[in-house]
C-alpha cells in the first residue's frame, strides 16, 4: 500500500466505526481505547505504526495464503464495505474465502501474535471485530487465522453469526457514534496517550492561580495518591518475589508449575555502558 493509498484508506476509516474500533469502544481491546478511536475519527491521532503493526502487515499475506490452503477454499482479496443504510458502519476485511464451486463465501481475518498469552488477551476484541464484519457484510461465518510467533503455531477458528450479539453491538456503536462523533463530545478521559495529547492541546497555558479543590476533585486526588502508594508497594513486593524465584532457580535454567513457568536470564540487555563500549572500541 502506497502512502497515498494509505491516506485514502485512513480517511475512509474516519468516516465510521470499523471492526477494530468496536473492542476499543467497549473497553476490551488491550491495545486501544475509546479515546484513541475518538482521536482518530476527529483527525487528532498521530499514531503512524510500530514494530507490531509492521509485523502484522508483513505477515498478513502469508497467513491468508495458509488459511486458504488449510480450508481448501479460494482466496479473494479483502475489500471495504459500508453499511446500508447506516453508512457509519465500516468493514475493511483482510480476505474472502470462496468455496471452490462458488457456492459460498466467508470472511477471513489474519492475525500474528507474539505468544499465546497475547492471543488470549486480545481474544474478545478480535472476536468482536469479526462479528462486526459479519454485521456489515452479511456473511454467515468468519474465519480467524492466527500465527503465534513464540511457538510457531498456525491456528484457525470459525466464528458463526449471532444476530442477537450483532443487534447489541449496533445499538451501542450507534449511540457512541452519535454522542461522541456526530455530537463532538469527547468520551471520559482515560490513560491513553490520545487523551493526554488532547489535554495538552486543550490547555497549553495556565493562569498563575491556585484554588481550593471541589469535593469530587478532592476524591480524585486522594484516590490517585492512594493508588500510587499501592503501586509502589506492589512493585516492591513483585521485585522481591522475583529475586526469591531467581534464588530458587539458582543454577537451573528454569522452573515450571501447573499454571506458570519461569526462567532466569543473566544477561541484562537494559544496562549497556555505552561510554565504556566506545572507550574499548574506538
Amino acid at each position: 500500500m502506497t502512502t497515498e493509498e494509505r491516506e485514502t484508506w485512513l480517511e475512509w476509516r474516519r468516516g465510521g466505526i470499523g471492526g477494530s474500533d468496536v473492542g476499543a469502544i467497549l473497553g476490551v481491546n488491550p491495545y486501544s481505547t475509546a479515546w484513541d478511536v475518538f482521536a482518530a475519527k476527529m483527525g487528532q491521532d498521530d499514531f503512524t505504526g510500530n514494530a507490531a503493526t509492521e509485523r502484522g502487515n508483513r505477515l498478513e499475506p502469508v497467513i491468508l495464503e495458509w488459511a486458504a490452503e488449510h480450508t481448501g477454499m479460494r482466496l479473494n482479496p479483502g475489500s471495504q464495505y459500508t453499511g446500508d443504510p447506516d453508512t457509519w458502519m465500516r468493514a475493511s476485511t483482510d480476505g474472502i474465502l470462496v468455496a471452490m464451486d462458488g457456492s459460498a463465501a466467508y470472511g477471513l481475518e489474519a492475525k500474528s501474535r507474539k505468544n499465546r498469552k497475547a492471543m488470549e488477551i486480545a481474544a474478545l476484541a478480535t472476536e468482536l471485530q469479526c462479528r462486526w464484519y459479519m454485521t456489515v457484510t452479511g456473511a454467515d461465518r468468519w474465519y480467524l487465522a492466527t500465527f503465534v510467533l513464540s511457538s510457531d503455531e498456525w491456528l484457525i477458528e470459525t466464528i458463526e453469526r449471532d444476530e442477537a450479539i450483532e443487534r447489541e453491538m449496533v445499538r451501542k456503536m450507534r449511540a457512541w457514534w452519535n454522542k461522541h462523533i456526530i455530537g463532538n463530545t469527547p468520551p471520559p478521559l482515560d490513560a491513553s496517550r490520545s487523551a493526554a495529547l488532547w489535554l495538552m492541546n486543550a490547555f497549553p497555558m495556565h493562569a498563575k492561580i491556585r484554588r481550593n479543590a471541589t469535593p469530587k476533585e478532592d476524591d480524585w486526588m486522594s484516590r490517585h495518591v492512594d493508588l500510587k502508594s499501592q503501586i509502589e508497594a506492589l512493585t516492591a513486593e513483585r521485585d522481591g518475589l522475583g529475586n526469591q524465584i531467581r534464588e530458587a532457580i539458582a543454577s537451573d535454567y528454569g522452573i515450571d508449575t501447573s499454571n506458570h513457568s519461569a526462567t532466569w536470564s543473566r544477561f541484562d540487555a537494559g544496562r549497556l555502558d555505552k561510554k565504556q563500549l566506545l572507550a574499548d572500541n574506538p
